[in-house]
């Protein structure tokens, strides 16, 4: 799998539930993988837009359970096909402490 730029986007202590990673997904991006790593005591709501960025929605991701959930407070890998996504984002919703790296990865 490839990785899309920048590899890596931190969601950050201070931030609180403000911090998001994004990218901007191209149609050829069939496959997408996102990695959470571990140390965020929070949500983390999984997001796509279909406009350019200008609006999102909570979107399904398959969880590492198997099943498909639209919000986190664990690490994993999380895996969407897209249905046609212009934007791809991991929101922290809710906050209590530490901090987490997400990046995203994609096969074509």
């Amino acid at each position: 799998m490839a990785l899309i730029e920048p590899q890596t986007q931190s969601l950050l202590a201070g931030s609180g539930a403000t911090s998001l990673a994004a990218w901007p997904i191209e149609t050829r991006m069939r496959a997408l993988t996102m990695v959470i790593s571990s140390g965020l005591t929070g949500t983390i709501t999984f997001q796509g837009s279909v406009d350019g960025g200008q609006t999102y929605s909570a979107i399904g991701m398959t969880i590492p359970a198997g099943t498909i959930a639209t919000t986190t407070t664990v690490a994993g890998l999380f895996t969407l096909i897209n249905p046609g996504l212009t934007n791809l984002r991991a929101n922290c919703t809710t906050y209590s402490s530490g901090n987490t790296n997400v990046s995203l990865a994609f096969a074509t």
